[in-house]
């Protein structure tokens, strides 16, 4: 019997991202390998854990150094947006989380559409699938790109201590010589597209508990430590490609702090940009 497509797929949130650096981690620490799947894992479990979740499909799926996570989301229901900034919120939360610690970067996309899931078998595909996994390796630089036929506007998520929080941004400062190949056009737009804005995120989700600064500046001081180490490192720097990702984020940490540049060690390579 032949299953037609409207029958068989549901419309789905769709998150995939690649883990930058996962293929050294997992030859010099295997036991950090461990601990960041382990992280990665979690999101999913920390979701089901909220109210908003308790009854929805939240599914994962971890393969090699490439994640799917995916939720239900039934037409028109009212609830849909609230559970999506949830879900960007805590992915954002994540990005910051694991470069301070372990110094792995996320480079992702995200949309909504048709797919179909089984997480018993471990099967997943469809448009949007396939959409978000494209799309993906037009993203050169590390951030989590949203897809602007769905998400064109600013997102917002209420704080305690201030109004709302915006939860992404766009991008000002990407560098045109990660440029490679035809289809430029389809490469600066997605370029331009908001992201999540996980550094910004993480400082506000600090910012709120009680000795917020103190936390605010230990995250700062930490997350700077961990990208100057990166990019002056001599492997990096003698990889153009990899090297045009740590400047990128340099300037997006500047940004967010209200900072100029912290003399990060470009050696010779800036001098070209």
């Amino acid at each position: 019997m032949k299953i037609t497509p409207n029958k068989l797929y549901s419309n789905y949130l769709v998150v995939y991202f690649d883990v930058l650096g996962w293929k050294d981690l997992t030859l010099n620490s295997p036991l950090a390998c461990s601990f960041v799947s382990n992280r990665i894992n979690g999101l999913r479990y920390k979701l089901k854990s909220r109210s908003i979740f308790s009854r929805e499909k939240v599914i994962s799926f971890f393969f090699s150094d490439s994640v799917i996570l995916t939720l239900e989301l039934p037409m028109d229901n009212e609830n849909n947006l609230e559970k999506q900034k949830i879900i960007f919120y805590q992915i954002a939360e994540l990005q910051s989380e694991l470069f301070e610690n372990w110094g792995v970067l996320l480079r992702g996309f995200i949309t909504i559409g048709e797919c179909f899931i089984d997480p018993f078998e471990h099967v997943c595909f469809g448009p949007a699938i396939n959409k978000s996994v494209l799309k993906e390796k037009l993203i050169c630089f590390p951030k989590i790109v949203l897809d602007k036929d769905h998400f064109p506007d600013k997102l917002m998520v209420n704080n305690s201590r201030q109004n709302s929080v915006q939860i992404n941004r766009k991008d000002s400062w990407w560098n045109k010589k990660a440029h490679r190949g035809e289809c430029y056009e389809e490469f600066k737009e997605i370029q331009e597209s908001f992201f999540l804005d996980y550094i910004k995120v993480q400082k506000n989700s600090l910012d709120r508990y009680v000795g917020g600064f103190n936390q605010v500046n230990n995250f700062r001081t930490s997350f700077r430590s961990k990208l100057n180490k990166q990019i002056t490192n001599d492997v990096t720097m003698q990889n153009e490609k990899l090297s045009l990702k740590y400047i990128w984020l340099t300037k997006y940490y500047d940004k967010c702090f209200r900072k100029n540049s912290f003399h990060l060690d470009y050696k010779n390579f800036t001098k070209s940009n």
